[in-house]
């Protein structure tokens, strides 16, 4: 009997484990903002390439040209032409 009542008991935190961990996964996903996602992997990419200029500044190298900077702020010049046009 109390083996059972063992069991029962252990299923249902897993259970409720695991319906808590979903419905946070839910909130994160509703509430994401893409600006800031946006925002985060263009401050990632510059530090990233601000590593990548002192490695080669280290090793005596000349770096690469940095394409994701390029495609980034080509992307932010477009929305703001956009958000001017929308306001005119």
């Amino acid at each position: 009997m109390i083996l059972a009542f063992y069991f029962l008991a252990v299923g249902f935190f897993f259970m409720v484990r695991a319906i808590i961990l979903s419905s946070r996964k839910q909130h994160k996903q509703r509430f994401a903002n893409p600006y800031i996602d946006a925002h985060r992997e263009k401050m990632r990419d510059d530090k990233l390439y601000n590593d990548y200029l002192e490695f080669c500044k280290l090793h005596g190298e000349l770096p690469m040209d940095k394409k994701g900077f390029r495609d980034l702020r080509s992307r932010e010049e477009d929305l703001e032409m956009k958000i001017k046009n929308a306001i005119k």
